[in-house]
């Protein structure tokens, strides 16, 4: 088990280690690499500055001693201990690393690319079994600052480093976490993962990661916000042969909405071939309205009779639906027709909808309701419904 506290072997290791003698770096291999900020700072206290710089210009016999010297209070100390590194070992040797790529002295930042480049090229291997427990250090855009623009690319190669992406791919498919979509993300901004994306539409567990998977590979591009003042908006091309048409029609059977809607949205705007307006009805009712208004959208382009079929449905057990979906796409008399509804069976339901599409005596009637209704949920409703009102329409 990794510790998130500096091992108490750790000082007379070190000392060992200055006199030439192994053992530091199987010390510095018991420690958690995602909390190395914390125990960098620690090791501090046992690096002494004083009398050593000599020995790490002229090269380090004893494995780790570079490694520890990275955390010395001297900037002159740090950038001469990363340039003498030559091989990683564990996690943690790579986590300090990753560290100084955001040290506040220049050279010392500039120092931790070159090495880490210098490593890319020639301890591919020896990367590739350290890098997966840095993955968080990695993609973490706000641990590197003001450095995270001059560090992404270096970052960016870390994870194109032999088997990495496959690894990668496995952990972002199996991720149910929150964290799966963000490093998905970061992912992106290079092509490691390019020829994955529509595995990664219909399979991954994370419904965020399946619709950042999907809108990527169905745009052809990926699209982030840099760091720093402006926040400048940044595009990469997706490199892989994908049959957009066919993964669409495919994830359009994804349980959320919001996955489905970007198919549609696809769909709608590339294929060839009309969608069938059966498929397109029950998206038309669905309960999340960016897919009921992509649907909605897409059958009156299909010359479909809207109005006419949401109308027909008032009088059947699909009247809630229908009615909402009316009062976003329907017309003053329709609203006139939705009142009547509410005046006949008490539906609050069409009274909402009515409003929705201007029925003044419907607006009257939530304003009724608001300000007197006993029924404190109900009178909150109305309220909203006419707050809404104000707010985008300005007609109350």
């Amino acid at each position: 088990m990794t510790r998130a506290s500096l091992a108490p072997g750790f000082g007379p290791a070190f000392e060992r280690a200055k006199s030439g003698q192994p053992g530091l770096v199987e010390v510095l291999e018991q420690h958690n690499p995602l909390f190395v900020a914390k125990l960098a700072g620690e090791m501090r206290w046992h690096v002494s500055p004083q009398g050593f710089f000599q020995t790490v210009v002229e090269g380090i016999s004893v494995a780790g001693l570079d490694y520890a010297m990275t955390t010395s209070g001297s900037g002159w100390q740090r950038e001469k201990a990363l340039r003498a590194i030559k091989t990683v070992h564990e996690p943690f040797t790579l986590a300090l690393l990753l560290l100084r790529l955001n040290d506040w002295v220049l050279p010392v930042s500039r120092a931790a690319i070159e090495t880490l480049g210098l490593l890319i090229r020639t301890q591919p291997d020896q990367l590739a079994r350290a890098i997966p427990a840095c993955i968080p250090l990695i993609i973490d855009e706000d641990r590197y600052g003001r450095r995270a623009g001059d560090t992404q690319a270096t970052r960016l190669k870390l994870l194109e480093v032999s088997d990495v992406s496959r690894r990668l791919k496995d952990s972002v498919l199996n991720d149910a976490g929150d964290d799966a979509a963000n490093t998905l993300g970061f992912l992106l901004r290079a092509p490691v993962l390019d020829d994955h994306l529509d595995l990664m539409a219909l399979q991954a567990r994370h419904p965020r990661v399946r619709a950042m998977a999907l809108r990527a590979a169905l745009s052809g591009a990926h699209h982030w916000k840099g760091q720093g003042f402006g926040r400048r908006l940044f595009t990469r091309p997706i490199n892989a042969d994908i049959n957009t048409v066919q993964l669409a029609q495919l994830a359009l059977s994804d349980h959320v909405p919001a996955i489905k809607n970007i198919a549609l949205q696809h769909l709608v705007e590339r294929s060839d071939e009309p969608l069938s307006d059966s498929l397109l009805r029950s998206f038309a009712l669905d309960h999340g309205r960016g897919l009921s208004d992509t649907a909605i959208f897409a059958l009156k382009k299909q010359g479909f009779d809207v109005r006419g079929w949401l109308l027909s449905l008032l009088d059947t057990d699909m009247r809630p639906r229908a009615a909402s979906v009316l009062g976003r796409h329907g017309h003053q008399e329709d609203g006139s027709v939705l009142f009547d509804l509410w005046q006949r069976d008490a539906d609050d339901k069409c009274l909402v909808a009515a409003a929705q599409c201007g029925e003044p005596r419907a607006v009257t009637a939530l304003k009724l309701i608001a300000l007197t209704e006993k029924d404190v949920a109900r009178a909150r409703r109305a309220t909203k419904v006419l707050f809404r009102r104000i707010l985008l329409k300005n007609t109350c």
